[in-house]
């Protein structure tokens, strides 16, 4: 019997496919076949046959020959750490997903797990699906690594093929020869079986266009003798030849890997994917932490508390406070009536007993220039309207800049400033009225104002925004907020 090495493998796999393309369409010229060729990149080719297709162009088919002392080439080993670092990946991105959703939908499970315990959360559901997808995809080809057929997938040619001793798998049933014909057969690589009489077996056929081809690089190949050589003499010349014997592992760099895991993949993608979801999750959690603890109270010690509370305290006032201040303290009554007189009338109807005294504006706001008095004329006959406190003018002299209110109506009557903080109030919308006396001694408006008063325009411009929309749902779709400055006069 016949022991078949690889160079015979090599010389009867080459004549098959000389007489496999002998009736092929092509165009001038003459078939180019030849063995033991390589390529940029250590890219070996044990056999190799060329010639021109009808249009011109070339067409390219290579060979891997393997005997049994080579069989190395055609068994699959798998690849348990990228399996590993995909199904980390997967769980990690699954994960970042789903802790995305319930933060959005502002999950309320959060505050009671407290951070720690969502965080533990977060790693148990990624080990668990770490290892379910782990457990469905174990199989995949992808995870069965055969160096020939890698590297077949690192250089374009119209036709692949893998040509075999017949003893590299003398068990037909073989898990290895069987996992072999099935990625030729899923990446359109043809397979030889080369038997002891020097005959070759076709056991599966090319794809006329393979999976890969547009993925795959077009490369140069030249005879291995021919750049063995060449690299042979650059190795013993040069400065590099006279390193010492403990430096020599240097050249290791300058030459291509020809080992049997060179092309396995890189797991650069799933790195990025896991700092990218890392990063992500970080981001939510850091967010989280903001969250208060739930803090359960004692239900006995709390209905206590609460009993205590309605023995002691006063109940809520069902009115609202309007903030509107007056000028009763200088004797002065605006040029718009000013309702918010402090004296009370003795019968509605009857005319206000007072003093009319008119003092000079800058006397009454410090920085203000002297203006002509106004005629006397009588006091109105209105009272202080029920309900409603009232502050001085002074309160507002300590306080040092601009302030801002968000402003629903200006109006010079306080009945209808009340009616319609009476609309806001029913729409569930807290508010105050101002009167604008206190700011402008020409106005005697009054300013009926939403929520408080704010300290910048952005906060006032964000609550504006707020408040449209809930005056919108109650029905007010017409309203149309404003912001109002207001400039203090003193406050030094």
């Amino acid at each position: 019997m016949t022991t078949l090495s690889e160079d015979i493998v090599k010389k009867v796999a080459l004549q098959f496919l000389k007489g496999y393309y002998k009736y092929r369409p092509r165009g001038e010229g003459e078939t180019i076949a030849r063995l033991d060729m390589i390529a940029p990149g250590g890219i070996v080719a044990d056999g190799h046959l060329t010639f021109s297709k009808e249009d011109g162009s070339p067409f390219l088919a290579t060979f891997e020959a393997t005997a049994n002392d080579s069989r190395e080439e055609v068994i699959f080993h798998r690849q348990p750490v990228l399996l590993n670092m995909d199904a980390m990946a997967m769980a990690m991105v699954t994960t970042t997903v789903i802790l995305g959703v319930l933060y959005a939908e502002k999950w309320p499970v959060f505050p009671t797990l407290g951070k720690y315990g969502a965080i533990a959360i977060f790693i148990l559901l990624v080990m668990a699906l770490f290892l379910l997808v782990r457990l469905l995809v174990r199989r995949l080809q992808r995870y069965r690594y055969i160096y020939a057929i890698e590297q077949f997938k690192h250089y374009f040619a119209d036709q692949q093929w893998i040509a075999l001793a017949e003893d590299v798998f003398e068990n037909p049933l073989d898990k290895n020869l069987k996992e072999l014909k099935q990625q030729c057969v899923a990446q359109g690589f043809g397979l030889l079986m080369i038997d002891h009489h020097l005959k070759a077996h076709l056991v599966v056929t090319p794809a006329r266009v393979q999976a890969l081809r547009k993925k795959r690089r077009l490369v140069r190949f030249d005879d291995a003798q021919a750049w063995t050589r060449k690299m042979t003499d650059k190795l013993q010349s040069g400065w590099w030849a006279q390193l010492p014997p403990w430096l020599t592992w240097i050249n290791r760099f300058r030459f291509p890997d020809f080992s049997f895991n060179r092309f396995q993949r890189s797991y650069f993608n799933q790195l990025t994917v896991l700092a990218a979801a890392l990063a992500a999750s970080i981001a939510i959690f850091h967010d989280l932490y903001k969250i208060p603890p739930v803090i359960f109270a004692d239900e006995e010690a709390y209905t206590e508390e609460l009993e205590i509370l309605t023995q002691t305290t006063r109940p809520e006032t069902g009115e609202y406070l309007i903030d509107t201040p007056f000028l009763e303290q200088y004797k002065k009554l605006p040029q718009s009536p000013n309702p918010m007189d402090e004296e009370p009338v003795a019968k509605v109807g009857a005319p206000l007993a007072r003093d009319t005294v008119f003092s000079s504006p800058k006397e009454l706001i410090p920085g203000l220039d002297s203006v002509p008095l106004p005629p006397e004329k009588p006091a109105p006959q209105r009272a202080k309207p029920s309900g409603i406190n009232a502050y001085d003018c002074d309160r507002f002299y300590g306080i040092k800049g601009p302030r801002y209110l968000v402003l629903y109506d200006l109006v010079g009557e306080e009945a209808l400033a009340r009616l319609k903080l009476d609309t806001i109030y029913n729409a569930g919308v807290e508010g105050g009225l101002l009167w604008m006396g206190c700011f402008d001694t020409g106005s005697g408006e009054f300013a009926i104002y939403l929520g408080t008063i704010f300290k910048t325009t952005g906060e006032a411009s964000s609550q504006k925004e707020k408040l449209e929309l809930v005056l919108q749902e109650e029905g007010l779709k017409n309203v149309r907020l404003k912001i109002r400055p207001l400039v203090f006069k003193g406050g030094g």
